[in-house]
């Protein structure tokens, strides 16, 4: 029998805040939207001041990778070899590569090409800052896509931990919004009404028997994947699939937390999916349209806020219920790209370890 995993620690750096605290503050305000732009960069964040041993360039996705990461890595006391990180990223070192590129096009001579630039735009440069900012020797793998990629992500987390390859992994998804990243943003977008938010997030995974005493923020109970003809069918086999991995019946599942943004994207993408695999009228959360569009980051950010903060301001869809979520409830999170893939995973929100 698989031995499942659980979230224990997590970091997280957004316009709102450059710490979860500060992030949740923000939003349960819910004052003074501060996503008024659309597209918003992090204010008031200095990397070279936070005290960490990096003191080259890096580049703003490496920066946020390595903020988020080290959030969950304090005070933290394992072996080196004991330890892994996996990163997702939807664009990752673009500027960097952009740059490279632009240099290519306008030097006389382009053997004076910045190497550094190549080196940053061929090769995934946060994650390997990271591993040598926080000494991590294990296991390290880079995804590249949306939400889906960091929940992906998660998976080969768990995987690895069940396999004992590492006894700990940090997982963290990132994207930077710089103006090489809004270009491509807007060429590959099709709606102006989606708010785009520059951020990381970070969780600590280890296996619920090797967590004693520790705060849980939730347990993955089950993954689940398709890859169809279809997104709704694909999504909908994805969400079945993730149940029976965890050995769940739909009426277990309390809501589903959604990968849309905008209203009417659920009601188009996901409501018939959501509700053919788990019941009519189900309550769904759709975080995105409180902290924005982070790309990859978007479902680490989601289910960190859901399982961090039991009271927020996050109204519900298809339900009249209240949206206070509760320690022990179970929740289906999804994320899915255009090509039909889908992952869902079940999860359940914090408690101590039992």
């Amino acid at each position: 029998m698989k031995n499942n995993a659980v979230i224990v620690d997590c970091g997280i750096i957004s316009p709102f805040g450059n710490d979860i605290k500060s992030i949740i503050n923000e939003i349960q305000s819910n004052k003074n939207p501060i996503l008024t732009d659309r597209f918003n960069k992090i204010k008031n964040f200095n990397f070279y001041k936070c005290g960490y041993k990096t003191k080259t360039y890096t580049d703003r996705s490496s920066q946020l990778c390595v903020h988020s990461v080290g959030r969950t890595m304090k005070d933290l006391k394992i072996d080196s070899f004991d330890i892994g990180l996996i990163t997702a990223s939807k664009y990752g070192c673009l500027e960097s590569s952009m740059k490279y590129l632009n240099q290519l096009r306008t030097l006389k001579n382009t053997w004076f090409a910045s190497p550094m630039q190549f080196t940053h735009s061929i090769c995934n440069m946060p994650n390997s800052i990271a591993c040598i900012e926080f000494g991590i020797k294990g296991l390290t793998n880079h995804f590249v896509g949306g939400p889906e990629a960091s929940l992906y992500a998660l998976w080969q987390s768990v995987a690895s931990l069940n396999e004992k390859i590492v006894k700990q992994i940090v997982v963290c998804a990132f994207d930077s919004i710089s103006d090489e990243h809004i270009r491509l943003i807007k060429l590959q977008e099709n709606s102006h009404e989606i708010v785009y938010s520059e951020g990381a997030a970070a969780v600590r995974v280890k296996l619920k028997d090797d967590s004693k005493d520790e705060n849980i923020l939730c347990e993955i109970m089950g993954i689940g994947f398709d890859s169809g003809d279809g997104r709704l069918k694909s999504l909908e086999r994805s969400i079945s699939n993730s149940m029976y991995d965890a050995g769940i019946s739909p009426s277990d599942v309390k809501f589903y937390v959604s990968n849309a943004y905008l209203t009417d994207y659920f009601y188009r993408y996901e409501k018939r999916a959501v509700e053919s695999a788990l019941y009519n009228n189900i309550p769904v959360i759709m975080p995105k349209r409180y902290i924005g569009d982070s790309l990859a980051a978007s479902a680490l950010m989601s289910l960190i806020v859901i399982c961090t903060e039991h009271k927020l301001p996050f109204k519900l869809i298809n339900s009249k219920e209240d949206s206070r979520i509760c320690s022990g409830d179970i929740a289906v999170l999804a994320g899915y790209d255009n090509t039909g893939g889908s992952i869902s995973i079940c999860i359940k929100i914090g408690g101590k370890n039992e």
